[in-house]
Parts: C-alpha cells; structure tokens; sequence
C-alpha cells in the first residue's frame, strides 16, 4: 500500500517537474576542441574541494556564489559579488580557477556563458601575473564569437573601474583573439563571418576593439579584415589597392585565405543591399552556410520564401530560438517540408550533442513555444503551435539529459512544492490572497495602512505592492477600502507612480483603467484638498516629481478621465495637459487666470496663489545664472527644492549652500556625498574652524525631534552610513572626502532611531548567522551585506525601550554567544554593525 502511493507520488512529481521548471536561454556555443579525457576530468573530480572551490563551480553554473538561486536576471558589475575568486587567487591557486572555467565553458556545464566570462575578466584583471597570463591564454576557448568577445571587455571594465585602461598584456590577449582564428577549423574566412554576424554587442563594435587593442598582424587576410571595418578612419597604414596587386600576382591567390576573405566581404555587401526576396533567397542557397539570418536586411525578415532558404541551414540553437518566427509564417505547417525538417533536427542524438545544447535551453524553448506567442515587448509575435514540434522539444529535452556527465554520487533532491511555487506572480504573495479569500480583506487593508502611517517598513515597495494586490483582487469590499487608503499609503506622487506600475503588474491579464480604479486615482489628486497645505502643496510635489516608473501626472489625467471645477486642482489639470487641448475653450488657462485675478473668494484666491507658484516654477526652470537661483532659493523657501533647479546649476556651491538651509532631512541625507563632493564640510585650515554647513548638517542629524517628524526609519541612517563612509557613489563617478564629523553624526542618528521603535512588550530570542554566506549584498541595497542587516535588526530591537530580548549568533561551527538587554552591548562602527 504505502508502495503504491510512493510510486504515485512520484509519477506526480515527474509530471509536474516535466512541466513547471523555467529558466533562460544561453547563447549560442559553436564547436571547440575538447582536448581533456573522460578519466582525467573524473580524477579532477575526485579531488576534494574547498569552500571557496564549490562556490566557483557553483558561480559558474548559476551565476551566483551563494545558497541561494534566483530566478530573476541579476546584472553582475561588481567583483565583490563573487569573492570566492580574489580569495583562491590570494591562496595562490590561480591557475587552478582559469582552468575550471576553461573546463566549464568548453564542456558546456553551464546554460549561459555570462558567469563564466565574468569569471575570466576578474582573472584578467587580477595582480597575480601568472593567472592573468594563463587567463588570457584561455580567451579563444571561452570567447568563441564576438558576442562572448565585447561581453568580456566590458565586464573588464566594471570589475576594474579605477582602472580600465587598456594595458600592455589587454590589448595582447585581445589582439591575440582575432589572431588564434588562423589555428581554429574554418580560419580567417571563419572570423569573417563571425564579424559580419555579430557586428556589435555592449557598446563596442569591432572598429573600437581594433582601435584598442592597436593590432598587428603580418596575415594579409586578417589585414584586409582590419581595413576593411576601419577604412573609413584611416585605421591602417597599408595603401591596400597596392598590396591587392602585388598579392593577386603570387601564385596560389585563388585559393590563398586572403582571396576567400574578400569574396566573403563581397557577398556580405551584396545581401546587406538586396531589396528583393527572390534574389535573396538564392544567394542564401547559393552561399550557404555563410549567409545567415543577421546577414539579411530587416525588411526581408518577413519574407516566408527567405526564411524556407534560411531554415535549410540554420544551426540547431538558432533554430531553437526562431520556431516562434517561424511558425507565425506558417512555415512549419502540419505535413509541411519545414515541419518534418525541424522535427528531425530536434530529434538526431548527433546534431543535439555536437551543437552542446542545454537541456534547460530546450526546456525554456518548449515553455515559450507553447504558449504561441512571444514575450518581447518590441515585436508581438503570436503563432498556432505545432504539436509535433511541441512533442519534439519534449523528447529533445530528455535526449540532452542523457549527455549530462555524471559524477558518480548519490544525491537526495528536496524540491518545494508549496503554494509559492504554484503562484509565479505575484511572488511572495499568497499570504495576501489567502487571507482575502477567506474574508479577512479589511483586516490586510488596515493592517497595510497602518505599518505605512506607523513608518515601520524601511522601504515604501512592499507597502504599496500589497496596497495594489489588494486594489486588484475580485473582492468589492477590500478593493474599495484599499482605494479609500489610498491617500493614506501614498503621500508623494511617486508612491502614486509606483503603486499604478504594481497595479498594472499583478494582473498583466487586466491592464485597463475601470470605473474603481479611475476614481480611485482621481480621489487622490482630489484628496489634497483636506491635507494640510492644499492644493498648493500639490502643486509643489507635482512640480517635484513630474515622472517615475513610466508614468507623468499627464498620462494619469488622460487615463482616470480627472473632473474638476474652475477651482485650483483644475488649473493644475489645465497646466499639465495644456499641450494637448484637453479642456475646452472657456476652461483655458487664461480664461482662469483672469476669473481668479478679478473675482475674489477663497476659492479664487487659492487659484491665484497657484498661479504665481506655477509661474515661480517656470522661472526657476529657465534660470541660468547661480546668483539668481540663489537667491530664489532663499527667498521663496520651502517652495523651491532641488528638483526645481535646473541641471546646469546642481554643481554650484551657492546653490547648494543654499539649498541645505531648508532642505527636509530625508533629502539631506540622500545628498550628503553631493555635498561632501562640492567641499562643503571642509575644516578651515587657518582658523581651525568648521564651515558652517558642516556645523548644520551635523545639529540636524543628532537632533532626534528632526528624526521623530520626519519618520526616519533606521536602516536607512544605516544604509546611509555605509553608502557616505565608501566616498564614492554606486553608480556614475562621484566621489568625496569623507567628513569624521559627518559619519560619527549619521552613527549617532541610527543609535537615536532605534528609540522611537514602539515596543511589542514581549521576549524575543534572536538567532544571527555569522557564516561566509552571510558576506553578500542585501538584495536591493548592495550598500550593506546581510551579517550587517542581521547585526542591526538585532540591535534596533535590543535597544528598543522596555523590550525583553536575547541575541545569539550562530554558524557551521556550532559557536554561539548570547547577550541580554543592554544598551552598551550594542554600538555601530563604520566598517561593520555589530549586536554584541
């Protein structure tokens, strides 16, 4: 019996595997020399790793050094992301790492070559010399086209960003790249193609790389290959209609590279000027297989009759990623030539394994095909799917299993099948649609609107992802009170901005603008009326946050269909959709602007003083002088803030000097690097004395009053901190001096936040990971790790007033340490936050 259900169970789990597992595409891997034997990669595997070895192995597989995988695309810039590799280099096991990523890329192991090309720029990069030349030695094995080629460069350059120029031994390994096509099966005829294939990738085209590297070269092929992607900036010195002559006169030109070169050029410019689709179509059969899809013009890409010629020939991951094109042009029809092609390809054992194909390649391609329509967001593609071909990717899928290496071990897989993974989007939100369902709608918005007003999220994201979830869900009477929260939640228009991007997010089905979420988002706008402030104060921050995730407050009122009166928010309405005529006549600005300045009322006057707010604007945004500006600013304060001073003037002093005087807290504390950058906070030498904004910014980071008003979460003094103490900026090239003062003061506003925590009055035992795995970046915040969010999530709740509490750290080696309630047990140093 209870084998019975087992063996169920387990056909269950097979079935869901076959058909819920996603992942990305690779790129395309061409054919390399695979130079290792099967016992010698089995006695490599045999040997027993380190921590630092497993996590490599694990990077270059996933693309992540840590425990955890996500599915998300993560955007790898930083060398610190994976420091596994810098540590194995420290030790002196270098080569040891090139040849692993050699292994790993040139076996296939991987379904993307992003990890692995990363790896490889970090060795390149590195200052031990024996691994950047072994690094460099092994470019041609990992960069098999250009596509891999420009990647590397540019992650050379992120790694190193003090210093990515390009050195003596970087433009050798690069020229050296193009050089090694003369040893690889096809020559220099082979680089030809490849570069009329892959023209341009990451910012770089072959003409900068040649401009780079200043290559060299004694092979007239690849000569001419330079010369003929630079021509036209004098790039070489050879007069090469001279040195075509006297080469065409030596024996063996015929046959000679440099003569296949030039043909090869010829029939590249021929099909890039080819306007009819016959004619293409037989140069394709003609010149098969150098002529492929990137060589055909863009309006021939719709052409049914070059798409039979290029599917003749098209290699196997290519086609792979083009059965959506070509279904939706009814080439792979049932019965059809094209079917039963593509049907043999994806099923010959041979063509699978020489192409290297990834079985997860073949799973992500079943999964897109399926659907019959296609993802990108550029060019809509929807098609009728062929179920042989269908059924083809799923036998394909299983075929490339059996080319997986095995490694000789038992392993027990525990796969998680609870509801987050049955729910792709949202994610992380069942809780939220369980708790809706079983009515308790009114309690989540409640709940939602209170954490927000409280301040007790660091970050807004959440909060208003679950306020859309709510505004989204089928339940009138949630989705109506979420609404009426909706003022409550969002209290600048960027909350507004990003809470109609989650609406639109979490029901991609549903898109639409209906009658409650119309007069939901008009309700906001409307709502200003009884904040204190006013219109005016809406007019302030519309002026301030004009634009954000997509979205302008010209876009909302066209989509919520906005009514007002000849009242101030109808001017504002007026004011940002002027360009458009979306009043008529009687309801222009003019016509307002004349009833206010010669009708009195309150109403009138709130439209007049609306008037000259919005004409202040104007002027502060044409202005170009700093003395003006200035003085705008001091004159007109709270009223102008940074977002209304034109760019050309954000590197003034004075404007800045300004600035600061009036600036909120939250700001101040964003722009602390800008201003540390523009000398600010320096110490007069002469005098021994402070500057004066120093002395201001420091008063108001230690005054807790500030703090409490404007709800200042912790962990963003923290963050802060740690961002303002590295003296330099995540993104762009901003640097500064750091200010003694200035850190000690953000220190100092992190121990008083934690004193405006309410209590929960009950006894916690807190549990922080000390391991290695704890060294990564806070997804979202790269400023801080997760041991220094642990560490100060443990002290902010030890030094909450009347709270019980007990801190305990942990780790593989089974070493703990605990600490009672005490405030001097806990402090925050610059280099790390520490519970003691």
């Amino acid at each position: 019996m209870g084998t019975g259900n087992s063996s169920r169970k387990a056909s269950s789990l097979c079935k869901t595997l076959r058909n819920e597992d996603e992942f990305e595409e690779p790129e395309e891997y061409l054919n390399s020399d695979r130079t290792q034997s099967k016992s010698e990669r089995s006695q490599i595997h045999n040997v027993p790793k380190t921590i630092d070895e497993i996590r490599l192995s694990r990077f270059l597989c996933l693309g992540t050094e840590n425990g955890t995988y996500h599915t998300d695309e993560i955007e790898l810039t930083c060398r610190e992301n994976v420091g596994c590799i810098d540590r194995l280099i420290n030790k002196g096991e270098g080569l040891k790492v090139v040849e692993t990523i050699r292994e790993f890329s040139i076996e296939g192991k991987a379904c993307k070559a992003t990890p692995i090309i990363f790896a490889l720029s970090i060795c390149c990069r590195c200052n031990d010399h024996k691994t950047k030349d072994a690094a460099y030695k092994i470019l041609s094995d990992v960069c098999r086209i250009p596509t891999h080629l420009f990647e590397f460069i540019k992650y050379c350059q992120d790694v190193n960003p003090n210093g990515d120029g390009w050195g003596r031994a970087h433009r050798k390994g690069v020229s050296m790249w193009y050089e090694n096509y003369r040893k690889r099966k096809g020559g220099i005829p082979l680089l030809a193609f490849h570069m009329t294939k892959y023209k341009s990738r990451f910012g770089f085209t072959h003409r900068d790389v040649f401009r780079l590297c200043h290559i060299k070269t004694d092979n007239d092929a690849l000569g001419y290959l330079v010369y003929h992607f630079c021509r036209n900036q004098n790039q070489t010195d050879i007069n090469w209609s001279e040195h075509l002559e006297l080469a065409k006169q030596k024996e063996g030109f015929e046959q000679s590279e440099l003569k296949k070169v030039i043909d090869l050029l010829q029939v590249f410019d021929d099909a890039k000027n080819c306007h009819d689709e016959e004619m293409m179509k037989r140069m394709i059969l003609k010149h098969h297989p150098y002529l492929v899809r990137e060589h055909v013009p863009t309006e021939l890409l719709n052409s049914k009759k070059v798409w039979e010629a290029l599917m003749r020939f098209m290699p196997m991951t290519a086609m792979i990623r083009n059965l959506g094109k070509m279904s939706s042009l009814d080439l792979l029809e049932s019965d059809s030539f094209g079917e039963g092609l593509t049907v043999d390809k994806l099923t010959s054992k041979e063509l699978l394994k020489t192409a290297m194909v990834h079985p997860i390649t073949l799973l992500v391609a079943k999964k897109a095909y399926s659907k019959g329509q296609s993802e990108s967001k550029k060019q809509r593609l929807n098609w009728q799917v062929n179920p042989k071909v269908r059924d083809a990717l799923k036998e394909a899928f299983y075929v490339t299993i059996n080319h997986v290496e095995t490694t000789g071990k038992r392993y027990l897989l525990a796969i998680c099948m609870n509801g987050s993974f049955i729910y792709f989007y949202p994610k992380h939100t069942f809780c939220y649609t369980r708790l809706i369902r079983q009515g308790d709608g009114l309690n989540v918005v409640e709940t939602i609107r209170e954490l927000s007003l409280q301040n007790r999220a660091c970050k807004a994201d959440p909060i208003l992802f679950a306020l859309a979830l709510c505004c989204r869900c089928s339940d009138l009477a949630t989705k109506k009170a979420a609404y009426k929260a909706l003022s409550d939640v969002c209290r600048i228009p960027t909350h507004l901005f990003q809470f109609l991007k989650y609406s639109k997010d979490v029901n991609p089905e549903n898109k639409g603008w209906g009658r409650a979420h119309r007069k939901g988002v008009s309700m906001w706008y409307h709502n200003y009326k009884i904040k204190k402030g006013g219109f005016p104060l809406l007019a302030y921050h519309m002026t301030k946050y004009k634009s954000r995730f997509g979205f302008t407050h010209k876009d909302i009122f066209r989509l919520c269909h906005i009514k007002t009166g000849y009242d101030a928010l109808g001017y504002l309405v007026n004011y940002f959709c002027r360009k458009e005529g979306q009043r008529d006549r009687e309801n222009n600005l003019q016509s307002r602007s004349e009833r206010a300045r010669r009708e009195g009322g309150s109403d009138q006057l709130k439209v007049r003083k609306i008037i000259d707010q919005l004409q202040l604007y104007d002027v502060a945004k044409n202005c170009n002088d700093e003395e003006v500006m200035r003085d705008m600013i001091s004159n007109y304060y709270p009223v102008l803030a940074r977002e209304h001073v034109p760019t050309g003037l954000l590197n003034s002093r004075e404007v800045w000097k300004a600035l600061i005087r009036h600036m909120p807290t939250t700001a101040l504390i964003r722009n602390l690097g800008k201003i540390s950058s523009l000398c600010l906070f320096e110490t007069d030498t002469s005098t021994n004395t402070s500057s004066f904004e120093e002395d201001l910014v420091v008063d108001m980071l230690k005054n807790a009053q500030l703090h409490n008003l404007a709800r200042i979460h912790p962990f963003t003094l923290l963050v802060a901190l740690k961002a303002y103490s590295k003296g330099k900026g995540e993104l762009g090239n901003l640097r500064w001096r750091v200010n003694p003062k200035i850190s000690n003061a953000l220190q100092e506003a992190f121990c008083l936040s934690c004193n405006y925590v309410a209590t929960t009055r009950k006894r916690y035992l807190l549990a922080i990971d000390v391991s290695c795995s704890m060294d990564v970046p806070v997804l979202g915040t790269p400023t801080i790790t997760a041991r220094d969010a642990a560490a100060a999530m443990a002290m902010v709740t030890v030094r909450t007033p009347e709270q019980s509490c007990d801190v305990v750290a942990f780790s593989g080696n089974r070493g703990h340490a605990n600490t009672a309630n005490n405030e001097d047990q806990a402090s925050v140093r610059d280099e790390n936050v520490v519970g003691a």
